[in-house]
């Protein structure tokens, strides 16, 4: 019922908050995508990102990102509205602008001197290929990213599918992308696959801030007969990936599929795939179409039924917690960098 009178200020995590403290340290020091730059209308927008409740706003031609809870009564800022570029608490009215300075007090009256500790909390901000992206940590030097697969491109060209939530750890998310032998096991009915095909270790490449795999799939479903790609993923640390399909007759794709760690067991995920080519401008927003199946949403949920059924949602980076196949070189090399990160230490 009562905070004690000695309590310290609460953390800017929610108070849940099942991510270690260690590995928060680590993680909150990159930037993640948090919403779409269209989701940012006229009014303020929630998002989650490592636990910490983030209030989004437009400030003329700036976009903002404050912790979503007013320092004067702790409501949350997102359940207010902008005005003139600032942002207003529907309890009390109080207004900060985008550097969290508190600019407007109604109570005090129009004339009052606002001590400069009247602030909330923001966070570094950027907008990239179509995304919002924050970085938790004011002392990281870690700069927003960039692909190399993306680059170039008009943001028109990026078709998105639909964001949503997925409930696991980006990590879960990652290494689920990744897995190759649960492909014709999980997605039978969408990309397809041989069951009982010996499936060989991918190669693997490493990379200053990434890992490469390449390896074989034939897809059975969705063409007219079995259609061999060579799939390539790059994944960029800690929860990016760059994949590449590619077959003979010019078949395949590139998209990008990036996890936005919400919570230790949820994300936001951000999947996106190229069109057109370097600098062409597109009018309507474009189709995420995936291998010869149904589509991302189809296959997505295939991956979302699948490890609802994980009985630890934890992610090992112990290898002696689990048996491991020849083909899981793939997670045991990514799980490898995440170690050398810190994490789970």
């Amino acid at each position: 019922m009562f905070l004690p009178v000695d309590a310290p200020a609460p953390s800017i995590r929610n108070a849940g908050s099942q991510i270690a403290d260690s590995d928060w340290k680590v993680l909150s020091r990159y930037w993640y995508p948090v919403a779409l730059s269209g989701e940012i209308g006229e009014r303020p927008c929630k998002a989650r990102l490592l636990d910490v409740d983030l209030a989004l706003f437009r400030s003329g031609d700036q976009l903002v990102a404050v912790l979503d809870r007013c320092p004067h009564r702790w409501v949350r800022l997102s359940a207010g509205k902008v005005c003139n570029g600032n942002l207003v608490c529907a309890f009390h009215g109080l207004a900060f602008d985008r550097s969290g300075q508190c600019v407007d007090v109604p109570a005090l009256g129009r004339a009052a001197r606002l001590p400069a500790h009247y602030r909330v909390r923001t966070f570094r901000t950027g907008v990239r290929y179509g995304m919002v992206w924050v970085c938790l940590d004011e002392t990281s030097s870690e700069v927003l990213p960039t692909y190399g697969a993306l680059e170039g491109y008009h943001d028109s060209a990026l078709g998105f599918a639909p964001v949503c939530q997925w409930p696991m750890s980006a990590a879960r998310q990652i290494e689920n992308f990744v897995d190759i032998a649960h492909l014709p096991f999980v997605h039978a009915t969408t990309l397809g696959g041989d069951p009982l095909a010996r499936q060989l270790p991918p190669r693997i490449e490493q990379e200053p801030d990434a890992v490469v795999f390449r390896t074989k799939y034939v897809e059975t479903v969705g063409f007219p007969a079995p259609t061999e790609f060579e799939f390539t993923y790059r994944v960029h640390l800690p929860f990016s990936i760059d994949f590449r399909t590619q077959a003979e007759g010019g078949l395949g794709f590139r998209s990008m599929n990036i996890a936005s760690p919400t919570s230790a067991h949820t994300c936001r995920v951000f999947q996106l795939m190229i069109r057109g080519a370097p600098g062409e401008v597109f009018e309507a927003a474009g189709e995420l179409p995936m291998g010869g199946g149904d589509g991302p949403g189809v296959i997505n949920q295939q991956d979302i039924d699948m490890l609802k059924e994980l009985t630890i949602p934890d992610l090992p980076l112990n290898e002696k917690l689990e048996i491991h196949l020849p083909v899981d070189n793939v997670s045991m090399a990514y799980r490898k960098r995440l170690r050398e990160m810190g994490l789970g230490s």
